[in-house]
Order: structure tokens, then sequence, then C-alpha cells
């Protein structure tokens, strides 16, 4: 009775946590991914030169944060909750050619201590961004030939008709007169105190939010998976200087973790036709930390079964047999960056059943610690097996149970899932 009783218990705990975990992977697909645009009207950046490489189109890290405070609200910009995606543009001869495209995440100020820890150089060049809910985007673009609107006002003041004011010619923020245009034929905006090429101010960036399982529900899946025409007379004014445009705007997300892309494109559309020149694009991976997360127990009984990656720097198995695999579940002390889990000398628990169609016949409880390239584990491990037969004269119910558990101290290593499926993909 007490055998059946233990028996039921194991499997009951299994459907709960088989349960709890569906429920979450469920909560994670009910939404909608999400789409967002800006198209705000953008403005002149005088000074380009003090935030951007003029030549390269690059933004150091040191001057992103005067760049997102110049556009944004100071005070926002400065909390460690704040991530602003930043796109730099510098055009070639035209707005036909873009000469360099420039991708960074900034995020505000956070010390050693705030959570996805302290911003560096490295994650500022990077793609990661640590589950926020909120994204601003920002774009600048240089290189873009102007004229300051004094200077364009004073050239077409003796060129107007009878009649005519060079102010009508070029009404303040709004397109110019079809009868005034650059030296290059093409039409003008004015922007503030400047006079710029049309062309260069079709700016349209799309944010695609494409929402996605959490890193450990996805590497629990793998795992399980494993088992399973020509104008009248014209005004030609020349653009002889060389300013920015820019813009920016903060977005709600609404899913974490997601993907975030965003597209920059410049387009043209006119009564005839309609181009689209395309900027760039990059996608950006929004997802937190995490205080557990799900990887595989490769055992180990001597030196000789491991072998050094060279090129990664990594300790892996020679070779890995499915049946002894084991499924470990890491619970962290903190939140864990679980895609690029930092090895530490502080061990942390874990907890396993054996991958395959009845986990039960093997459970792991132990410690996880990294040393150096290689994630090590051990603890105690109890391994399902038929009992030895009893010599009785009555016959053993069929309802009987025929196992029990047999304890013994195992060692391995602890890998990522992605690691052993590719390793087992490249052994076909």
């Amino acid at each position: 009775m007490a055998t059946r009783y233990a028996r039921r218990s194991r499997n009951n705990i299994l459907l709960g946590i088989v349960a709890v975990l569906c429920i979450l992977v469920a909560g994670t697909l009910e939404a909608a991914d999400q789409t967002e645009h800006l198209k705000k009207p953008p403005a002149v950046l005088v000074d380009p030169g003090s935030y951007i490489d003029s030549a390269s189109g690059k933004l150091s890290y040191e001057r992103a944060a005067a760049l997102v405070r110049m556009a944004f609200d100071k005070e926002e910009t400065n909390s460690p909750d704040f991530y602003c995606a930043i796109h730099v543009v510098r055009w070639g001869d035209d707005s036909t050619v873009v000469d360099k495209s420039n991708w960074y995440i900034y995020r505000g100020r956070g010390g050693r201590a705030s959570y996805g820890g302290r911003w560096s150089p490295a994650r500022f060049a990077g793609t990661r961004i640590y589950g926020s809910d909120r994204l601003a985007v920002l774009y600048v673009h240089v290189n873009v030939p102007a004229l300051t609107r004094a200077a364009a006002l004073k050239e077409l003041a003796p060129k107007a008709a009878a009649g005519v004011t060079a102010e009508s010619l070029l009404p303040a923020n709004r397109d110019a007169a079809e009868s005034v245009m650059s030296s290059r034929q093409q039409f003008l905006r004015s922007i503030g105190d400047y006079i710029v090429e049309r062309a260069y101010t079709k700016i349209h960036y799309q944010i695609d939010v494409i929402k996605k399982l959490p890193a450990p529900i996805q590497n629990l899946q793998d795992a399980i998976g494993m088992v399973q025409g020509a104008l009248a007379e014209q005004s030609l004014l020349t653009l002889t200087e060389r300013v920015g445009l820019y813009a920016g705007d903060i977005y709600d997300i609404h899913h974490v973790p997601s993907d975030i892309t965003i597209t920059g494109q410049l387009i043209n559309a006119t009564p005839l036709e309609s181009t689209t020149l395309e900027l760039g694009k990059q996608t950006y991976d929004n997802e937190g930390l995490y205080y557990w997360d799900v990887s595989l127990g490769i055992p180990v009984r001597s030196v000789t079964q491991l072998d050094f990656e060279a090129s990664g720097g990594q300790v892996f198995a020679k070779e890995v047999d499915s049946t002894q695999l084991m499924a470990l579940m890491n619970i962290f002390w903190r939140p864990m960056d679980t895609k690029n889990v930092k090895f530490a000398l502080i061990p942390s628990p874990i907890v396993g059943v054996a991958l395959a169609k009845k986990p039960l016949t093997k459970i792991l409880a132990g410690l996880s610690i990294g040393l150096n390239k290689v994630q090590v584990y051990g603890g105690y491990q109890w391994s399902q097996i038929e009992k030895a037969p009893v010599e009785a004269e009555e016959v053993t119910a069929p309802t009987e149970d025929t196992t029990e558990y047999q304890g013994n101290w195992v060692v391995g290593i602890n890998v990522p899932v992605r690691q052993v499926i590719d390793f087992l993909k490249a052994k076909k």
C-alpha cells in the first residue's frame, strides 16, 4: 500500500509540473504580435559632428548619452529601465545612396547590481535587451545637404516675381514652392531654420514585435523534442552646408520576451511612381533574466571521456549516449541571462530526471559549478531497478510494485540543450 501511494505521489508531482509548464507556455501564445511606426517629421541636428563621426557614421558609447538626452526627456533616459535603439545613417552623394548604416542599443545608467548589470561598449554595439516593456527608437541621418533659411530667403528675394515674396516660396516647416528647387533639381522642404531636399525627409521606420517562448521554456521544449516632366522658370538654391536629421519616439512593448525588428526606409511617392530605399534593418533580442533554466547533464566517469574544443574554448564529451542524458533544472541564487550564463564559483542547486519516456527511472539532486570553461555537476542519483525475486508461497499480486530505487553518487558536465542537439545532428 505504501509503495503504491509513493508511486502515485510521484506521478501527481510530475503531472503538476507539466501542468504548470503548459500554463506558462499557453500564456505566451495568447496575444498577437505588435507593429508600430515611426513617422514623426525629422528635426535638424545642426552640429552632428559633436555626436557622430562624420566620415564613418559611427556613434561612440561615450557620446550616446548626450545624444539620447538631447532627443528625449533627460530624467527618463537616466533610468536603468530605459532602452533606446539608435540607427545612424551616413548618406552618400545623394538620397539614393546609403554610405554607412550603424545600429546601437543604449541603456540608461545602471549599477553593477541593477537588472542586467552595468552597460558596456560591447553591449552598446550588440542586440540584447533585458526584458523591457518600453523601447525608444531614434534615428540620426548625417551628411544631409542643407542651407540656412535666412541665406535662402536672401538669395531668392531678387529672383521673386512681382507680387511674390521669398517667404511665400519657402513657407516655414512646409514644402517649398515647386518653382524653387536645389541645384540638383530636387524639391525642397523647410525644417526649422534650415532648407533641405525633400527626398531626405520621407523617412519611415517600422517596429515589429514578434513574441516568443521564454528561453527556459524553449530549452525544455527542445529537450522534450529530443524524445519527441520639366518645370517653367525655376529658382535653384545651392545647399552648401551638411546637417543631420533626427527623430525618435518611445513605444510600449506588449510582448516580453520578444524579438524586435526595426526597419528603416526612405519612401518617395509621387503621383506617377513610388520608390522605396532600404536604410537598414536590425533585430533586438528582448528577454529578461531568470531564476531557473533547463540544461542537459552528461554523466562522466573519467577525464578521458572529455574533449576540449579550441575554437569555442569549451569542454564537451567525446561521445554522447542519448540514453544516459539527464534533463536538469538549474536554480540560480539571483536572476541570470540564460543565453549567456557566466561560469561562477558559486554552486547552484540542480534537480534532474532521465531524458526518456519514463523520466522517473532516474532522479538526481545535486549542485552545479562553473570552473573556467566547463560547467560540472555532482549529486546523488536514484535509479529505478527491478527488485530481486523473493521466494514466497503466495503468488505476488499483479498490482504489486516490482521496482525499487538504488542510489549512488554521480558527476558529469552540465551543457546547454542546443549544444547537445547540434552534436547529435552532426553525428547522424
